[in-house]
């Protein structure tokens, strides 16, 4: 999961916001909500301690699917360590996912771009448009190189030779 902020309104109503935003108007009653998404850290997440992990889960900075996807921690409903299954996990991740990198960049823009509402709740963001005097421009100058070969820039020419 990403970032979200999220006003949840004394009314029962919920509104996401965007990332960047201010001037909220929160009223008595009203919930402002930020979750912020996880650091990836520098160790392989199997091999933190199953302990600190259903230490996470219990305070609510893990959530018990993250337990079990991310650090490969079995917990009961009563949030009680299943070292059996635990064991039995960590190694059915290790070897799916092979050599753990060093560093990750994550993904690519393509998969971000795919899954950014699925993930955020907000609209994929859309490629910025040049504005139109610019396309114009850009236009007006390829005209000019195509039809003397040359571009006046500011004072001075450039010219093919």
């Amino acid at each position: 999961m990403r970032s979200q902020k999220l006003l949840r309104r004394a009314d029962g109503t919920a509104e996401v916001l965007p990332s960047k935003c201010d001037r909220i108007v929160i009223e008595p009653g009203d919930q402002f909500v930020y979750r912020t998404a996880g650091g990836s850290g520098w160790k392989d997440p199997l091999t933190r301690p199953a302990a600190l992990v259903q230490r996470d889960v219990q305070y609510g900075l893990v959530s018990h699917a993250k337990a079990v996807q991310d650090y490969g921690v079995i917990l009961t409903a009563s949030l009680e360590i299943n070292a059996a299954a635990t064991e039995t996990k960590h190694a059915e991740i290790a070897t799916a996912r092979g050599q753990v990198k060093d560093f990750d960049f994550g993904p690519s823009l393509d998969e971000l771009v795919a899954t950014a509402q699925e993930q955020t709740g907000l609209p994929t963001p859309q490629k910025p448009q040049p504005v139109k005097w610019a396309v114009a421009k850009m236009q007006r100058r390829a005209q000019l190189e195509a039809t003397n070969g040359s571009v006046s820039k500011g004072k001075e020419s450039t010219a093919k030779v």
